[in-house]
């Protein structure tokens, strides 16, 4: 998993990583 700074600097992988969280 990526470090929790790259997802406010790419909030559109937060998605992909809450999706994946959910899989």
């Amino acid at each position: 998993m990526e470090e929790p700074m790259s997802l406010c600097f790419h909030p559109k992988q937060q998605i992909v990583i809450v999706s994946n969280l959910i899989d």
